[in-house]
């Protein structure tokens, strides 16, 4: 899809992607109601929260809905080894995403840029890995404040084999 073209699905209905897709960091599906994308096996070896909506002014804008659409486009299509990618912003979250009954999702940041700005209640997780196995998710940062306290940022309900790992060093860090 090329720079501002959009793919208006409404609410109820389901696209599924089976083909290779090529698309730039904005905004391409414009979504109503309950509508959905998913990639059928193999189609994306990446999916990027973007694709559902612009972080127009990072750690502002609520990215909540398009990193859960992202994540339930990547789930449907994990056997496929897709990979959520977050770009070096701040994505504003205000409720919980949930990542359920998956093997294998990888989610990744951009390391020191990509951060998780908590948004919500205190009492909501973050991210919930529930029913995942063998999961991975890298190279990010949790931000709280005493405004917007946070209590659990990552929870693996009945999973095994869910890494969470940090591979930035500050000390290697070259702009």
């Amino acid at each position: 899809l090329g720079q501002g073209a959009l793919l208006s699905i409404a609410t109820g209905d389901t696209v599924t992607i089976n083909g290779p897709l090529q698309a730039p960091l904005s905004k391409i599906f414009n979504l109503t109601g309950t509508a959905k994308v998913n990639f059928g096996k193999g189609s994306v070896q990446e999916v990027y929260p973007e694709w559902w909506g612009e972080n127009t002014t990072p750690g502002t804008t609520d990215m909540t809905a398009e990193v859960q659409a992202a994540t339930n486009a990547a789930i449907v299509n994990y056997l496929g080894i897709a990979e959520i990618i977050f770009s070096g912003y701040t994505y504003l979250l205000s409720d919980n995403i949930l990542i359920s009954e998956v093997q294998g999702l990888i989610m990744k940041g951009a390391g020191h840029g990509t951060k998780f700005k908590w948004g919500g209640n205190a009492a909501t997780v973050m991210f919930t890995f529930r029913d995942a196995r063998n999961c991975y998710i890298s190279n990010f940062q949790i931000e709280t404040s005493v405004a917007t306290p946070l209590l659990v940022g990552i929870q693996n309900e009945n999973g095994s084999g869910a890494t969470v790992v940090n591979s930035f060093s500050p000390k290697s860090y070259s702009p």
